[in-house]
């Protein structure tokens, strides 16, 4: 058994993993942001089933499906997460929005399949002097680095900032929350301390949510 099949063997193995999670966080429904979280491992999935295939490929064509499943993934992953993290703080995206952050992943998967014909994700040739497809090519194309590339971090870095925004807001209820028990306590640690205002805030976004909610 030589390396790339070990390899390819290994990503099937864990694409089925990834599938099998999805799967049954998707059909439980049970827990807030269990069913994005769900798609997302699914997306996950097909990307990391897609390197396999590139690995096992011996034709341009099982190549090529090989190859767009990865940019389905990578095109796919950040948009997901975006609305998964969003959904642990309480929000939904809209369907226009989520429409909207589509546009430029679903043609990053169109090029990706079409790439022989115009070269905007990456430069040819895809195989070396030996005839082995290459995994990972040469160099990019302007598109890949020019808007598929920073579209990704951009999209996920939103989705982290709302994640870790939640969780600011989350410790100053906490931290107001012991200072209305001990006022004097916090007042004494920092005078200009104040426990209603953070708490009032907390508990608009609270309603705020549940209102959009229902």
């Amino acid at each position: 058994m030589n390396l790339d099949l070990a390899l390819s063997v290994l990503l099937i193995f864990t694409a089925a993993c990834y599938v099998v999670m999805g799967m049954r966080l998707v059909a439980s429904k049970r827990e807030l942001g269990s069913v994005p979280i769900g798609v997302l491992l699914v997306v996950v999935s097909i990307w990391v089933m897609g390197g396999a295939i590139e690995l096992l490929s011996s034709t341009f064509a099982v190549f090529t499906i090989g190859r767009t499943g990865h940019f389905i993934g990578t095109a796919l992953v950040p948009i997901v997460a975006y609305v998964c993290f969003r959904e642990y703080t309480g929000s939904t995206t809209p369907v226009r929005t989520l429409v909207l952050l589509l546009v430029i992943p679903m043609i990053s998967v169109v090029l990706a399949a079409t790439n022989a014909q115009h070269e905007v994700m990456w430069f040819l040739p895809i195989a070396n002097e030996a005839g082995e497809f290459l995994t990972r090519p040469d160099r990019w194309g302007p598109w890949f680095l020019l808007v598929h590339l920073p579209y990704s971090y951009a999209v996920i870095g939103a989705a982290i900032l709302t994640l870790i925004a939640l969780i600011s807001l989350a410790g100053c209820a906490g931290s107001n929350s012991y200072a209305q028990q001990k006022p004097d306590v916090c007042l004494k640690e920092d005078p200009r301390f104040n426990a209603t205002s953070c708490i009032d805030h907390y508990r608009v976004e609270l309603t705020r949510t549940n209102s959009s909610s229902d």
